[in-house]
C-alpha cells in the first residue's frame, strides 16, 4: 500500500506543477509549492517502501525499484522545482515502481536460504 500511495501522492504533486510557462506570480508559486509538498510526501512514503521492503527480506533489486521515485522525482524536485524534469523523471520511475509491487507482493517473505 505504501508504493501506491508514493504513486498517487506523487501524481498529484506533479498534477499540480504541471505548466510549461513559469511566471513569478504568487498563485503559480504557491501552486508550485504545495505541489512540491505532496511530491516530497510521496517520496517519503516510497522511501518508507523501501526500509519495509528490506525488513521484509526482499532482494535487494526490489528495494533499488521501489525507492526509484524518491530519487528520481524527489530529488529532481528538491533540485529545481520549477523545472520538468521531474516529469520525466516520472515516467522513468514508476515503472520500476510498479514492477517492484509486483514482484515484491509474488516474492512474499524471504525464504531460509539454509
Amino acid at each position: 500500500m505504501l508504493i501506491v500511495a508514493s504513486i498517487v501522492l506523487i501524481i498529484m504533486g506533479l498534477w499540480r506543477t504541471a505548466f510549461f510557462v513559469y511566471a513569478p506570480e504568487p498563485a503559480m508559486i504557491e501552486k508550485a509549492r504545495v505541489g512540491a509538498l505532496y511530491v516530497l510526501a510521496g517520496s517519503v512514503a516510497s522511501l518508507a517502501a523501501t526500509g519495509l521492503s528490506a525488513f521484509l527480506g526482499h532482494p535487494k533489486w526490489i528495494w533499488a525499484f521501489v525507492a526509484a521515485p524518491a530519487v528520481l522525482v524527489g530529488g529532481s524536485t528538491v533540485l529545481d522545482p520549477t523545472s520538468l524534469f521531474r516529469h520525466m523523471a516520472a515516467v522513468v520511475a514508476f515503472p520500476f515502481a510498479v514492477a517492484a509491487l509486483y514482484w515484491g507482493l509474488r516474492y512474499g517473505r524471504s525464504r531460509p536460504t539454509g
